[in-house]
């Protein structure tokens, strides 16, 4: 835990967990879908309270639980804090997915069933918007003849 004290940049906070924890930060993604906006509305309202602004959504290998890791995991549940504190939503990677065509996160399909809060529709591996674009019948542009003749 003394450790943690002398990290003066975010930058020296994800190396110190990189090397660390390898492997435990999985990757990266900057929205949730328009779909899920409940998951956007969380997240704001979890960075206004730490006095920050969103920064990323932070998918990880695991999440160790405050209450039972506590002795375990100490050092993982305080940089937990630490990046939630300066607005990442820190998320397991298992129930998140991204959109096939513009990466943003969904939930994965059995997260989906487990949402406490349910989108009045199917689950798709991609966002509504994105899945009607591909559907949609694209304008055809004609070459017009000059038939001034």
């Amino acid at each position: 835990m003394n450790d943690l004290r002398n990290l003066r940049t975010m930058k020296d906070v994800k190396e110190y967990t990189d090397k660390n924890y390898p492997g435990w930060i999985k990757g990266y993604a900057e929205r949730y879908s328009d779909d899920y906006p409940h998951l956007t509305c969380t997240w704001v309202e979890m960075a206004k309270m730490m006095k920050a602004e969103p920064a990323q959504i932070m998918l990880v290998s695991s999440l160790p639980h405050a209450e039972h890791d506590k002795a375990t995991s100490p050092v993982l549940i305080a940089l937990c804090d630490i990046f939630s504190r300066t607005g990442f939503m820190i998320r397991r990677q298992h129930e998140f997915q991204a959109c096939t065509v513009c990466d943003a996160l969904i939930p994965t399909k059995e997260c989906f069933t487990k949402l406490t809060v349910k989108p009045p529709f199917e689950w798709r591996a991609m966002c509504r918007m994105c899945e009607e674009d591909r559907e949609s019948p694209r304008p055809v542009i004609e070459e017009v003849k000059d038939d001034l003749d």
